[in-house]
């Protein structure tokens, strides 16, 4: 089989809208053929290089994944098309070719082909567990049985959605700390490397014995030169290591607890959490599917094992006859709140209804959550690094304001 190159196009929809995207094919004629196939007329088409500078790069641990926000875009998508009243295989045509991420759009090209040939669609994305996750099928199973495909792919897009919103939210929280400590570290590395050799052969000129502090900044920039660049390597690698593992069962049952026990932040991760998992669960209630199995398909969503395994066992507790906020209140990880909140809802029979509304709440109680962290974190890090500059600059001067007061008193 000949290599199929890339082409970016332009081109009109039947309804004469512009529209524009990417396509894989074997020659520009081929390209074109799959663009009218699909109901897309070309008005122009550019094969994509893949050399030199163009060529994609990937570092393991960095990008290269699958983010909520693809299969938020993916989802949105699909509704929209699917509502119009086209084929799958049109849809799925079609969305592919507007996919950024290469991993998502070689799997919906492969559900695609899985579809032709007679393949269910949720079955077909089941085929791929590395791109859609269990929630994802589950839903798309559920619309396909109730006849709502359409409303069941928006509601995965309104939850990805949300859940976008809310990393976003926390990302730009901390991008500030984050931002000020890098600054800090590689102001210390920087002083201690290129400065304080300056002042040590100035130190050795006026002799006498140097302050503590100013020898232990002494000390610091002999071994800068080796422990300067190991931090930086050592830094990087880790958080290589920890991208790469950070889905490792063992690994979150170590860093999970110790996140949830943080102060401020943990009650942040906390919220955020179960956000997650009302949100998810309120998704598969209102798309029908049965509360024991939406909490079997929710448990792993939380993104803290804590919560996860909290879910795990109030699954089983459901299964076993128990009432859903009964069982939530044996689990110390949900606030009273929300326990109450689902017991009105389990009462009124409107659980569903409910869910959305605790997921809706938390997410407002993580937005002010943020908004606090912010503000606090500002000034706090502002004194943190005012302390370690200053408090460097004046172990500099120490030898200085020792030797004013000597000629001073001869």
């Amino acid at each position: 089989m000949a290599e199929e190159s890339e082409f970016r196009y332009v081109g009109l929809d039947r309804r004469n809208k512009k529209v524009k995207g990417s396509i894989t094919a074997a020659n520009e004629d081929a390209a074109a053929n799959k663009l009218t196939s699909i109901g897309v007329l070309p008005t122009s088409m550019t094969e994509i290089e893949h050399t030199g500078l163009n060529k994609e790069i990937k570092i393991p641990g960095f990008g290269g994944g699958v983010k909520l926000g693809d299969l938020a875009l993916l989802s949105r998508q699909m509704s929209t098309l699917v509502a119009a009243g086209l084929p799958l295989v049109t849809v799925l045509n079609i969305t592919k070719d507007q996919i950024e991420n290469k991993t998502v759009r070689e799997a919906v090209d492969g559900v695609r082909l899985q579809v032709e040939q007679g393949v269910s669609l949720s079955s077909a994305f089941g085929q791929y567990p590395k791109v859609f996750p269990d929630l994802f099928v589950q839903l798309v199973t559920a619309g396909e049985v109730s006849g709502n495909l359409d409303i069941a792919l928006s509601g995965i897009a309104d939850s990805y959605e949300r859940q976008v919103k809310l990393q976003s939210e926390i990302k730009g929280a901390m991008t500030y700390p984050i931002v000020v400590l890098v600054i800090a570290i590689l102001a210390v590395i920087g002083i201690t490397w290129f400065i304080v050799p300056i002042f040590q052969d100035m130190f050795e000129q006026l002799g006498g014995e140097l302050p503590l502090p100013t020898q232990v900044l002494v000390n610091l920039s002999h071994v800068m030169p080796w422990l300067g660049p190991l931090i930086i390597v050592v830094s990087v690698a880790g958080i290589m290591l920890y991208k790469a593992n950070s889905d490792n069962p063992k690994l979150r049952h170590i860093v999970d607890p110790i996140v949830l026990k943080t102060p401020v932040f943990g009650e942040l991760a906390r919220k955020v959490a179960i956000s997650r998992f009302m949100r998810n669960l309120s998704v598969l209630s209102r798309a029908g599917v049965s509360l024991t199995q939406s909490l079997n398909t929710v448990a792993g969503t939380a993104g803290n094992a804590v919560v996860e395994d909290a879910i795990a066992r109030i699954s089983t507790a459901v299964s076993n006859g128990e009432s859903f906020a009964s069982a939530m209140r044996a689990e110390t990880v949900f606030p009273n709140t929300a326990v109450q909140m689902v017991a009105a809802g389990e009462a009124s029979g409107e659980l569903d209804s409910m869910l959305s509304k605790v997921a809706g709440y938390y997410d407002q109680e993580v937005q002010s959550a943020t908004e606090r962290l912010t503000a606090m974190m500002e000034p706090i890090m502002i004194v943190v690094i005012g302390v370690i500059i200053g408090g460097m600059v004046v172990a500099l001067y120490l030898p200085m304001f020792q030797i004013n007061s000597m000629v001073g008193n001869a």
